[in-house]
C-alpha cells in the first residue's frame, strides 16, 4: 500500500492509532471537575501559593551581593573543543542589565502598604508568603511568589527589602517597617 500525504509517500502498511486521544481524556476530565467549588476552596492550601519564608527586618540595613555562577560541567562547542571548563566562573551582571528594581513584602497589611510608597515604573514584586492574586489587586500591578531559588539568588535576609543593580552587583536594602 502507497500513500502521498502533504508530500511525502508512505510505503508499507499503516494502522489506525489505538491509544486514546490525549487531549479528549483530558477534555473528559475536565468537565467532570467542579470548577467553581475548586476555585473557591482555601488557597493557602494551594501547592502554587508556596513561597519561601523570610523574616521581618528589625532594623533597616544593607548588604551587596555579588552573583557568580561556577560551571559543574564543560561547556564544548559544536566540534568538541571545551569553550568554558568545569569551575569556570561568570557574574551574569557583566552580561545584563535589571529593567528595573525588585521589590520584596511579606506577609501583613504593613508589608502590602510598603510597595506603595516607594515604587516605581518597571519595579517587579515579589512575596514572601502574602496572597499574590490579593496583593496584585491591592497594589494595581503583577506579584510574584518568591522561592527559595530567588533568597539565594539576591542574598535576602530580611523583608521588607528593594533590589537595585549597581554595576556588577545588587544592593539589598532591608527596612525596618511598623505594623500598626
Amino acid at each position: 500500500c502507497a500513500s502521498v500525504f502533504a508530500g511525502q509517500t508512505t510505503v508499507g502498511a499503516t494502522y489506525d492509532i489505538a491509544e486514546p486521544d490525549v487531549l479528549e481524556e483530558i477534555q473528559a476530565k475536565a468537565t467532570g471537575v467542579n470548577w467553581q467549588a475548586a476555585m473557591n476552596r482555601n488557597k493557602d492550601s494551594w501547592s502554587g501559593w508556596e513561597s519561601t519564608a523570610v523574616p521581618e527586618a528589625q532594623r533597616d540595613g544593607e548588604s551587596r551581593f555579588t552573583p557568580t555562577y561556577t560551571l559543574d560541567f564543560d561547556v564544548p562547542d559544536k566540534t568538541g573543543n571545551v569553550v568554558y571548563p568545569k569551575g569556570y566562573q561568570f557574574n551574569p551582571l557583566e552580561y545584563i542589565q535589571l529593567p528595573g528594581r525588585i521589590i520584596v513584602i511579606g506577609k501583613g497589611e504593613h508589608q502590602a502598604r510598603w510597595p506603595k510608597e516607594i515604587r516605581k515604573e518597571g519595579d517587579i514584586i515579589l512575596t514572601a508568603g502574602g496572597d499574590p492574586l490579593k496583593l496584585g489587586e491591592q497594589l494595581g500591578q503583577p506579584v510574584y511568589l518568591l522561592d527559595e531559588r530567588g533568597v539565594k539568588r539576591f542574598g535576602i535576609t530580611a523583608v521588607p527589602s528593594l533590589i537595585e543593580q549597581n554595576g556588577q552587583e545588587f544592593v539589598i536594602k532591608h527596612f525596618y517597617v511598623k505594623a500598626k
